[in-house]
């Protein structure tokens, strides 16, 4: 898969949560649990910072640093499973 396709994924990813309330929410959720559990296991015994809740789904940027996270350390497999989660 080629950048600009994952990046037209991304985009269609992010518009569709962003038109949907209710899965903006259980996004938001996911992620804040994903990203505050991989900061405690990056930090020793620092306490986890929680997201602004307004901020986290700003033109779905969270939705797609997160991705692009995924993409680069686990890949594209690891990838299809986690937008099949959302």
């Amino acid at each position: 898969m080629e950048g600009t396709q994952i990046a037209n994924l991304l985009r269609a990813i992010a518009e569709v949560v962003e038109s949907d309330p209710k899965l903006a929410k259980a996004v938001e959720k996911c992620l804040t649990n994903s990203l505050n559990a991989q900061k405690s296991q990056d930090s020793s015994g620092a306490v986890p910072k929680q997201l602004d809740a307004n901020k986290t789904l700003d033109n779905g940027d969270i939705i797609l640093t997160e991705c692009r996270q995924i993409l680069r350390e686990q890949g594209e497999e690891q990838l299809k499973l986690y937008l099949t989660e959302l």
